[in-house]
């Protein structure tokens, strides 16, 4: 009974609040979104797209067909058919595929088999044991498997690999479109 009291009253008192800094704490996620034949960003450069202040989207990787554009500057011209791989908080990337006629292979085959409708965006911890671990999502065949899609990842160092083609380690979390 002194023990329960104890844990009860005096405890807490000893831990540390951390519950407002974690509140506070925006993930950021890294997603490949391409650029669709009715975006408004087609022809603009980096700039004038005001992706970083109007949507906090950074620009960290583009790809156009073969060729691979690491850290673009702001003067690239962005073309229809781009994959941007874009850092953000899910937020953002959602507003930016709204917005801006982005989209990401994922939403594209999910809208083609008629399920937009119930859609739901789930984060997900990749746990010690897990199946994933060591695999990239294209191996795990995580798509054909679950009928889930993966639509970004946070790891905490910055990863500019397209995002099938990660190794998925412990602790990532993970964007689901369900």
């Amino acid at each position: 009974m002194a023990g329960l009291l104890y844990l009860f009253f005096v405890a807490p008192r000893l831990l540390p609040t951390r519950e407002s800094e974690m509140e506070q704490q925006v993930r950021a996620y890294i997603s490949d979104l391409t650029v669709a034949p009715d975006s408004p960003l087609v022809g603009q450069t980096l700039a004038q797209s005001r992706l970083g202040s109007d949507y906090g989207l950074m620009v960290v990787v583009v790809r156009r067909g073969e060729r691979t554009i690491y850290a673009p500057e702001a003067s690239f011209r962005i073309e229809l058919g781009d994959t941007l791989a874009l850092e953000s908080d899910s937020e953002g990337l959602l507003a930016a595929q709204d917005a801006l006629g982005l989209v990401s292979r994922s939403a594209e085959k999910l809208s083609l088999s008629g399920l937009e409708s119930e859609v739901r965006l789930v984060e997900t911890v990749v746990m010690p044991g897990n199946e994933l671990i060591g695999r990239t999502l294209r191996e795990a065949r995580f798509r054909e498997r679950y009928g889930l899609s993966v639509l970004a990842l946070h790891r905490r160092e910055k990863t500019v690999e397209r995002l099938g083609g990660l190794r998925v380690r412990v602790g990532d979390v993970l964007l689901i479109q369900a």
